[in-house]
């Protein structure tokens, strides 16, 4: 590969990880919170960032369903639970990946991938169930990473 397109191709990896690490990092935040903030604060939060756009258009799709999500997760144990330890775990194994790959640590790449592939599939599923557009650009995105990521391991393995 021409030195200028290697380098381009580093960046753009890098550009990559620093994302992934950006939302590890948020997603950890977001389940320390989603922990440590009492379901009535979520819902009065969710409510109050909703009641403009509601008043002005009863029918706002995104507003309806942002005020649905934060009362359903407000409103059952089981589904805060899952939401707590689906954030948290998935931020702290995202950050440590990222971390690795960062510092170029080979048996890091063959999880990434294996991660990485298992979440596609995930985000593939509930794009179907839920008829979200949204998740299949996140599949999309995380199918491009994937593939730097399979890139840069084996060149890695190369060297």
């Amino acid at each position: 590969m021409p030195q200028r397109r290697r380098r381009i191709v580093d960046r753009a990896f890098a550009l990559a990880l620093a994302i992934k690490g950006i939302d590890g990092a948020l997603e950890l935040i977001g389940g320390l919170v989603l922990f440590v903030v009492p379901p009535s604060a979520i819902t009065l939060v969710f409510r109050s960032l909703t009641q403009h756009e509601l008043s002005e258009d009863p029918h706002d799709f995104i507003a309806i369903h942002v005020r649905a999500a934060a009362e359903q997760l407000a409103g059952s144990a089981s589904v805060r639970g899952f939401g707590v330890l689906y954030l948290i775990g998935h931020g702290v194994i995202k950050l440590v990946l990222v971390g690795a790959m960062f510092r170029r640590i080979r048996p890091a790449y063959p999880v990434a991938i294996v991660f990485l592939g298992s979440f596609i599939l995930y985000e593939l599923y509930r794009s179907v169930l839920g008829h979200s557009i949204a998740l299949l650009l996140f599949a999309a995105l995380d199918t491009g990473i994937t593939t730097m990521v399979v890139r840069e391991y084996l060149e890695l393995r190369r060297d």
